[in-house]
């Protein structure tokens, strides 16, 4: 089933988050407090590791 996907980063870190899971709201919160940015990138996806995969297909074809 796909999800929708946003990515927040800090440094060498990116974390995909699923905004169908029910605690997405407070883990963004969370990552955001810690120093994490929110990417402007969203996208659609099966699950986080598919997410990850054309997140950095996407970035790399926009280099």
């Amino acid at each position: 089933m796909s999800q929708h996907f946003v990515f927040l980063s800090k440094d060498t870190t990116l974390v995909p988050q699923s905004l169908n899971d029910a605690d997405a709201g407070e883990i963004i919160r969370s990552l955001l407090l810690q120093q994490f940015s929110l990417s402007p990138l969203r996208l659609q996806a099966d699950n986080s590791r598919e997410a990850l995969e054309k997140y950095r297909a996407m970035k790399l074809k926009h280099k």
